[in-house]
């Protein structure tokens, strides 16, 4: 990176958002500092006001009633039918032009100054004659539908260690939350989402980061805001236990698992398995959802057949064990 100031590319999918929209995209639009933004928005179609919103927020823009507290403000949005988020998240990546990208949900904030602190840490290598990072991480708090921090919930930190950065090791520490995580536009120049990946297409992003040699650099202050409510994808998906998560989970482990502890990933693997099987009978659904994970692996495109009957072996040996331990 050059002494340039930088832009900020800020990338949001969005279908329905109306009810927290405008507090995200204000929270973009009014960073403050030496840089520019860009904030582009795909919506999928939304029917709950959510057009006005961006209408009358790319009018203030204009007007110049917001923002104007960076070098220049762009607020490029479309809104058309797409394939689902990961389609929705590549057809910003076509339109972004930064120097820095973050991805930003519609649910969820910047704080003050957040993009101040992160492309001052981008810049400071330049200052110094050396090699500025190509990740800067902050930190995440976790909040509730209300804007008040979720109670008990742990301080997001980061590991660079592949095995610790994956949905089936079992732990929690990993967890990496989008907006904290700005990341130069390059480091993504041979990454797609792939839109056989409804829910961990940010875990595969994280892997790509961490395989294709990124420096990373962690700031300790908070970054970003998380919001936890009842229509959030992520919660319904680990509420249900959703069939879904246990398929995505086998094709990242087959993507990746030529660059982690495969053994360590394997058993947090079928604990994961044995967790869903359990609730699954806690609810009532264990017969459906059972037969749902194998019809979507036998469905899923994006596994290898050897995949694939790698991974309905170790389901099929954990649901087996898990029916013997009921005596039936």
């Amino acid at each position: 990176m050059s002494n340039r100031p930088l832009t900020v590319s800020v990338i949001t999918p969005c279908l329905n958002g109306a009810r927290y929209l405008e507090k995200s995209l204000r929270s973009v639009l009014g960073q403050q500092g030496n840089f520019r933004i860009q904030s582009v928005l795909r919506d999928a179609g939304s029917t709950d006001g959510t057009l006005g919103i961006l209408e009358r927020l790319r009018r203030e823009v204009a007007e110049g009633t917001l923002g104007g507290g960076c070098l220049s403000i762009e607020l490029d949005w479309v809104s058309e039918p797409d394939k689902g988020q990961s389609d929705a998240l590549n057809k910003t990546l076509d339109r972004i032009s930064g120097d820095v990208v973050v991805w930003l949900n519609a649910d969820d904030w910047f704080a003050p100054g957040a993009f101040a602190s992160a492309v001052e840490r981008f810049m400071a290598g330049v200052a110094e004659g050396g090699t500025s990072p190509d990740v800067v991480l902050g930190n995440c708090l976790q909040m509730t539908s209300d804007d008040a921090p979720l109670a008990g919930a742990p301080q997001r930190s980061f590991v660079n260690a592949a095995e610790k950065v994956s949905p089936f090791t079992g732990g929690v520490e990993w967890l990496l939350v989008t907006p904290e995580v700005f990341f130069r536009r390059s480091a993504m120049a041979d990454f797609r989402f792939d839109l056989a990946l409804d829910y961990f297409m940010d875990v595969d992003l994280w892997h790509h980061l961490i395989h294709s040699g990124c420096r990373w650099e962690k700031l300790e202050e908070t970054l970003a805001f998380f919001r936890w409510h009842d229509d959030c994808k992520t919660l319904r998906a680990w509420r249900g236990f959703l069939p879904r998560l246990l398929v995505e989970n086998q094709i990242l482990f087959s993507r990746y698992r030529e660059r982690m502890h495969a053994e360590e990933a394997e058993k947090g693997f079928a604990k994961l398995m044995l967790h869903f099987v359990r609730n699954w009978d806690k609810a009532g659904t264990l017969a459906r959802n059972h037969a749902a994970v194998q019809e979507q692996a036998v469905a899923s495109q994006a596994l290898h057949p050897d995949d694939r009957d790698a991974f309905l072996a170790r389901y099929a040996a954990v649901y087996g064990q898990y029916i013997a331990s009921r005596g039936e």
